[in-house]
């Protein structure tokens, strides 16, 4: 058949427009079959979020983490060279994180929503999740309604608690609804890129304050009600809602921040390594943070205890008990001996919190097993 094309020019004509008449239904009759799927998508859009196990997620990701011992890819791309202070400072990329958020949200594409947010209460609750995504479904906000409320238009005592609580370089989020409403987003840093850490709703007349007060006192009075909840949540579940590399993050962002307070507070305050809270317990890891600029900059990496010496894990499990982890915070140009920072946490009296138990820097070669050693080559 193709030969006879070749040789009649007429022929070859009209093979082409009766092909292109074809490729026009046949388009047709796809967009109509998308169509109708995600018409049925959008009217049963809970499929597979109540199957769907973050935990297993965040257990893969740490995981693959581990074997590479090198910088990973984070999901919002709040990244940039070294030194400098916050690298691509958050404050000038929060906004354009809840954005991408909505985006996941709105697809109805949940590992991406699970790269750009952890909320712990969504994470206990999938329904709180599902509502989430049905309400990203129906509408789609302008990139308008979204704007950064400074924190310094916040009084003293809701700074401290929100850099203690969400770290020195959170961020806060304001997106604007209807009839003076407001949702409240919450952004810090993290290795693997910025993330929406909290959420809440603000209204005229909200937590008892009248219909006058200003946004800045809702926002403050939101951040009170958002810490006594996550205490609430921790302790109802006996989990801490940071896992032990967050917790490492916020140490380094306090010590970049310079802030003091924060750094002790995540450190584990009195139950943690650096009670008593001595002067110039934060300089090494501030001098680091000069070099690096950022979390994103070098491997904040939990190590499981499979890949250490026995004699290190049975030390271990001799003085801090079974549930500790091991995170390295290493130079990522020392590629060899991987020197830098290694943290030991556990959870804390109640399992509310990770606590540092110990922390040294020093070479990571001794600490590793042969078998992990040789994944590493």
């Amino acid at each position: 058949m193709i030969s006879h094309i070749r040789g009649n020019c007429l022929a070859r004509v009209a093979g082409l427009l009766l092909l292109l008449i074809i490729a026009a239904c046949g388009n047709l009759e796809n967009a109509s079959v998308q169509e109708t799927s995600l018409a049925a998508q959008t009217e049963q859009p809970s499929a597979h979020i109540d199957t769907i196990n973050t935990q297993a997620l965040a257990n893969e990701e740490e995981g693959s983490e581990a074997v590479s011992l090198g910088v990973s890819e984070g999901g919002s791309g709040v990244r940039e060279g070294r030194g400098g202070g916050s690298q691509a400072k958050l404050s000038e990329q929060a906004v354009d994180v809840v954005a991408q958020m909505y985006e996941a949200l709105e697809a109805g594409n949940q590992p991406a929503y699970l790269k750009l947010a952890d909320i712990p209460e969504m994470r206990h609750s999938p329904a709180k999740t599902q509502a989430l995504f049905d309400e990203a479904r129906k509408r789609k906000p302008h990139p308008d309604r979204f704007k950064l409320l400074g924190k310094q238009e916040l009084d003293e005592e809701s700074r401290e608690l929100l850099d203690i609580t969400y770290g020195s370089q959170a961020e806060i989020v304001l997106e604007e609804l209807s009839q003076g409403d407001r949702h409240v987003w919450i952004v810090t840093i993290f290795p693997d890129g910025a993330k929406v850490v909290d959420q809440s709703t603000i209204y005229p007349g909200a937590y008892e304050l009248g219909r006058n007060a200003s946004i800045e006192e809702l926002v403050q009075a939101s951040i009170l009600k958002l810490i006594d909840d996550r205490q609430f949540l921790a302790s109802k579940h006996k989990t801490p809602l940071f896992t032990p590399v967050q917790t490492v993050a916020l140490i380094y962002q306090a010590a970049q921040e310079g802030n003091e307070e924060a750094f002790f507070a995540a450190c584990g305050g009195e139950e943690g390594f650096f009670a008593g809270g001595r002067a110039g317990d934060m300089l090494e890891f501030t001098q680091w943070m000069s070099k690096f600029g950022s979390v994103l900059s070098f491997p904040i990496q939990e190590l499981a205890r499979t890949h250490l010496n026995a004699e290190y894990t049975a030390e271990y499990d001799g003085r801090f008990g079974p549930d500790w982890h091991f995170v390295a915070a290493m130079d990522p140009d020392d590629r060899y001996a991987h020197r830098g920072t290694y943290w030991i946490l556990t959870p804390n009296n109640d399992a509310t919190r990770y606590v540092v138990r110990e922390a040294f820097t020093t070479e990571l070669d001794p600490f590793l097993n042969d078998a992990f050693k040789a994944q590493l080559r």
